[in-house]
């Protein structure tokens, strides 16, 4: 690989990152670092400097990614013949699809012209690996699951407790209770419990269950959102919040599920959904190598999407945002154009808070 180009007092950035950068993007993207170095070499050979603005760097850089990448566009006929319906809309056939190639697995996403949406028609993992032991400790290889998650106890931990402080900011009060849903090891409602924020826990998976009662003492409902409802484990309309970090992309029915959530909440009450974006920028440069088209994701969100969703169960959708946990486009483009990119709602990490009316 050539030395990366790196930015002088007065010039532009070409590229510029560390190794332990360029390590990140690679895990990411799921490819070896020979292609990543292709990559930046042609990068760097087709930059001019009447080419440095930020829409051109990253088509630069699009197109010398699907240069060395496999395709990523399906013929639509690789659909199924009747053509797949939005779930969201629930009229409008999915197009221009996506496929996600891993050895033997093969992933179809399809978008929805009206909404925005990107649903999983075809090659979706089977509902059990949620429930398993194994989902924390190792990711397959459709990229279910996780490599290291208790390890990362420390980072969740602050994680959650900064999306928190930010629903907070947000909504401006602090909820009186906290219903996590997928609240896994329970690290998010440790953060609640240091600002003082009662929680409850839902999950599917019996060992997360048993973990955030050995690691806090937080008993948590083993089951689905609508089985603690039925089931009385929880009280319909007693939360302040109700929180969804990167579940609701995994649940078949968005709209069932957040029709749930608002039974949970009380009036005046909180939806939280933290989930990934179908408009990331991300999407258009790295194409089927998307960090979020994953086997185990049943959708990727619009912001046009997720208010829909959230309408059809009798929310109100008041914020809508993107940001980025994972910066790979760092190097290529400056914090400042990083920033401009995700307020403008092309952050990979969707952001969206509805509301429950008042009685």
């Amino acid at each position: 690989m050539s030395a990366p180009w790196k930015r002088n007092r007065g010039e532009r950035l070409l590229y510029d990152a560390t190794d332990e950068h360029v390590a990140l993007v690679c895990r990411t993207l799921g490819i070896a670092p020979p292609l990543w170095r292709d990559v930046l070499d042609a990068y760097c050979a087709k930059w001019r400097p009447e080419r440095d603005q930020t829409e051109s760097r990253l088509a630069i850089l699009a197109e010398a990614f699907a240069e060395r990448s496999p395709p990523s566009t399906s013929p639509a006929d690789e659909l199924r013949s009747a053509g797949p319906i939005c779930p969201i809309c629930h009229h409008t056939p999915l197009r221009d699809c996506v496929t996600r190639s891993s050895g033997t697995q093969r992933s179809i996403f399809g978008r929805c012209d009206d909404c925005g949406h990107l649903a999983l028609v075809e090659g979706a993992a089977s509902g059990e690996v949620y429930s398993r032991a194994g989902y924390y400790s190792r990711r397959d290889g459709g990229g279910a699951g996780y490599a290291s998650y208790l390890a990362e106890r420390e980072y969740r931990e602050h994680k959650g407790g900064r999306l928190l402080d930010r629903i907070i900011a947000a909504t401006g009060r602090t909820p009186a209770s906290l219903l996590e849903v997928g609240s896994g090891f329970g690290f998010t409602r440790q953060a609640a419990a240091d600002r003082r924020i009662p929680s409850v826990g839902v999950d599917v998976n019996p060992y997360a269950a048993q973990s955030a009662l050995d690691l806090y003492g937080f008993r948590t409902f083993t089951g689905t959102l609508a089985q603690a409802l039925d089931e009385e484990a929880i009280r319909p309309g007693a939360f302040d919040l109700v929180l969804h970090q990167f579940v609701l992309e995994h649940i078949p029915d968005p709209i069932a599920e957040l029709s749930a959530v608002a039974r949970a909440l009380a009036p005046g009450g909180f939806a939280a959904a933290w989930i990934p974006s179908a408009e990331a920028v991300e999407l258009e440069v790295f194409g089927a190598a998307y960090r979020s088209l994953r086997h185990d994701h049943l959708h990727l969100f619009s912001r046009r999407s997720i208010a829909r969703a959230f309408r059809a169960a009798g929310l109100t959708l008041t914020i809508s945002e993107t940001d980025c946990s994972l910066h790979l486009l760092r190097g290529f483009l400056d914090d400042a154009e990083l920033r401009a990119l995700y307020a403008s709602g092309r952050g990979p990490d969707l952001l969206a808070l509805a509301h429950k009316e008042p009685s």
